[in-house]
This record gives structure tokens, C-alpha cells and sequence, in this order.
């Protein structure tokens, strides 16, 4: 008997050390220490022009999230970690967003450390971290409390750091206590240049990945993005002479597809763009570009299949076949639908295609049923005709 306390007290004394080590094992990873995930962003435009610095960071997809505006009128942008390596060259972007000013660069070829981008909403008093230039090989960050948070209309919710952020730091990731994007840093948005303390939420950051992209310019001096007809990469070995040639904005609108989507809507956690559809008149071959972006967590998704259709949701002809990244896909009968692997973030881009199209309504609509999410209706659009 007088053995059992000790026993009881040395069980008691295990259970709370593994009971701390499993703690220990969930705590998040401290914001300070995403540093690494943070790279700076030099835009360089002519030879007489200023090199201009900002701030950017790494998402799990490999692509740099950073501010339109120092980019403006950029030539070529180059990506520096913390410790001063180049990333890479880049001439395009990935994504944009004109609106609220957020921007996305191509995917990076090493990505050791990234980031996510959170779900829930920063609320006023929450504390943040906010980075800054980096010193020496480390990153500098700022620990500041959320003062405020104010509507924008289309350009999203505006977050007050309470602080200004230097110019250096536009473009920083704010992060919540889990170590999560929050919010990105701007300083400052059109028309509003007093605190210079402004961020935008992450479901700005979010909107801001899932527009357009794939071929879209750097911006240019007014701020304007064009869709380029080139294909988009990452550069770090050509020769500064080749970099920074811009496509002739008529060539890319005779080339390229629209940059902007003629229709979108979402199904679930996804957002389906159109970017178009043709009707050729001679073969009554009818074929639309889409896009189909991930918002949620990673995912096995396919697409079940299509309608055309009027404004009263009335179906009028079935899609035959989808063609993604030039293989074709029969869907219309076909149970078995191939499989689309989708990051976070990520997106598809995919053609549907139907035969035997004679007639078409005078206001057209769409509609893409996604597996186990739901359908997307899109429009009304006026096709494009040819012979």
C-alpha cells in the first residue's frame, strides 16, 4: 500500500510529459519563424529608372504573392530570398488582379518554405505579424494589432495595421498567431493615402489567385495587364538583353484569349470562368474555354458534363467531350469521368466541346456540372460565329 502513491504520482508525471510533448508537437509554428517564406521583389524598368524593392510571398503552390504597384511599368522582376539567392527572372504573371491591386508571379522552381492562406477572417484587436525588408539574412517583422476593418466595394476588405508599412514592405504576408496569411500589406490604395497602414483580407488574396492568368503581362506604366500569346515561365539564366520584351497589345488580341472571363459563378469551393465560346457555322462544332479554380483544400474533382441553354435555364444541347491540355475526353454517357488533381489555389483550364449545333438562342448560357460540387450557370454571352 504505501507504494501505490508513488506509482500514481510517477504515471501522473509520464501521462503530463507526453500529454506536453504531443502539445508541443501541435503547436504552430510561430509567425516569426515564416520568414523564410518571405522573398523581396525588385522591379527593374528602363536604365535610367530607379530599381524599385518590395515584398512577396511564397505560396504551397510555388507561386509569389505580391503588389501590382511597385510592378508597374516593370520590364522584368527578379525574386530574392531572405539570404540574398535569386529565386528567378520573370517577364509575365500569373495572376491579377487590377481591382485591388494583388498579384501573383509564376511558379518558383525550389520552394523550401511556404505559406498558407487562411480561412477565417482577421478580426479587429487580433495581433499580427507583419514583415519588413530584410537584415543582414534574417527578415525583419513588426508585431501590431489589427485597429480596423472597412469595406471597399469590389476591391475587398480593407484591414488597418495601425502602423505605416514602408515601402519597401508592400506586398509583406500578414500573419494571424498559426503562423497563416491573414492579410496582404499595401500601405496605401487608390484614393486613399492617409495611415498608410492598409492591408487586404485574405478572401481579397483569394479572389485575387483565382482571376485570370497563365499569359498576363507585367503591368504596364498606366497600370494595365494584357494577355499575352507566349507561354509563361520562370527565367533565372537568360541574359538581361533578351528580358523585358512586351508583346504588341494587337498581336496578343488577335492571339491570345480574353484576359478577363465573359461569365463566371461559383459551385462549392470552386469558380468556374468563361472565357468564351465559337460556334463554327459550316461543321456546327461549338467549343468554349473555361477555367475551373480550386479555393478550397487539395481535391480530386472531374468534370461531369455540360449543357448549352437559355436564360430560362431551359437545356438545349449536351456537351460531347472535354479537351484538357490537348487530350480528349468523351463525357456525354461516359460514368467514368477523368480524375483533375487540384492544389489549393490551383486551377485547370479546359475546353467543352459539342456537336451537331445548328441553332444557338439569342441570349446564350451555359452550364458545367462539377463532381460532387454542384452546377455552374454561365451567362448569358453572345458566341462567336464563323463560317
Amino acid at each position: 500500500m504505501p507504494r501505490r502513491p508513488l506509482v500514481l504520482l510517477a504515471f501522473v508525471t509520464i501521462a503530463g510529459l507526453a500529454a506536453a510533448r504531443g502539445e508541443a508537437q501541435r503547436r504552430p509554428v510561430a509567425p516569426r519563424d515564416r520568414g523564410a517564406a518571405v522573398v523581396t521583389v525588385l522591379a527593374y524598368r528602363g536604365p535610367r529608372d530607379p530599381v524599385v524593392s518590395a515584398t512577396g510571398f511564397v505560396l504551397a503552390d510555388g507561386r509569389v504573392v505580391t503588389a501590382l504597384r511597385p510592378l508597374v511599368g516593370a520590364a522584368r522582376v527578379e525574386v530574392y530570398s531572405t539570404d540574398g539567392d535569386l529565386l528567378a527572372t520573370v517577364t509575365a504573371l500569373d495572376a491579377a488582379d487590377t481591382k485591388s491591386g494583388v498579384v501573383a508571379l509564376p511558379r518558383l522552381a525550389r520552394t523550401p518554405v511556404t505559406l498558407g492562406v487562411a480561412r477565417r477572417a482577421v478580426g479587429v484587436g487580433d495581433r499580427v505579424t507583419v514583415f519588413l525588408a530584410p537584415r543582414g539574412t534574417t527578415r525583419a517583422s513588426a508585431e501590431q494589432r489589427v485597429i480596423a476593418l472597412e469595406a471597399a466595394g469590389d476591391t475587398g476588405i480593407v484591414v488597418r495595421l495601425g502602423a505605416p508599412v514602408p515601402p519597401e514592405a508592400v506586398g509583406a504576408p500578414v500573419l494571424d498567431a498559426r503562423g497563416d496569411v491573414v492579410a496582404i500589406a499595401l500601405g496605401t490604395l487608390p484614393g486613399r493615402e492617409a495611415g498608410r497602414d492598409l492591408a487586404l483580407d485574405a478572401q481579397t488574396v483569394r479572389r485575387a489567385l483565382g482571376r485570370p492568368g497563365g499569359r498576363l503581362s507585367l503591368p504596364a506604366r498606366d497600370g494595365t495587364v494584357i494577355a499575352l500569346a507566349g507561354r509563361l515561365g520562370t527565367d533565372s539564366t537568360a541574359s538581361p538583353a533578351g528580358r523585358g520584351t512586351r508583346a504588341d497589345p494587337a498581336v496578343a488580341a488577335r492571339t491570345a484569349p480574353p484576359a478577363l472571363p465573359v461569365a463566371s459563378d461559383s459551385v462549392g469551393s470552386y469558380v468556374v470562368d468563361l472565357y468564351g465560346c465559337r460556334l463554327v457555322e459550316s461543321s456546327g462544332e461549338f467549343t468554349c474555354q473555361l477555367r475551373l479554380v480550386n479555393n478550397g483544400k487539395a481535391t480530386t474533382v472531374a468534370i461531369e458534363g455540360g449543357d448549352i441553354a437559355d436564360t430560362t435555364r431551359r437545356r438545349l444541347v449536351e456537351a460531347d467531350a472535354i479537351d484538357r491540355a490537348g487530350t480528349l475526353q468523351r463525357i456525354r454517357g461516359w460514368r467514368a469521368k477523368a480524375p483533375i488533381e487540384l492544389r489549393e489555389l490551383d486551377a485547370v483550364r479546359f475546353t467543352m466541346r459539342f456537336a451537331g449545333v445548328t441553332t444557338l438562342p439569342a441570349r446564350t448560357a451555359l452550364v458545367v456540372r462539377v463532381g460532387g460540387a454542384g452546377e455552374a450557370w454561365l451567362g448569358p454571352f453572345a458566341p462567336a460565329r464563323v463560317p
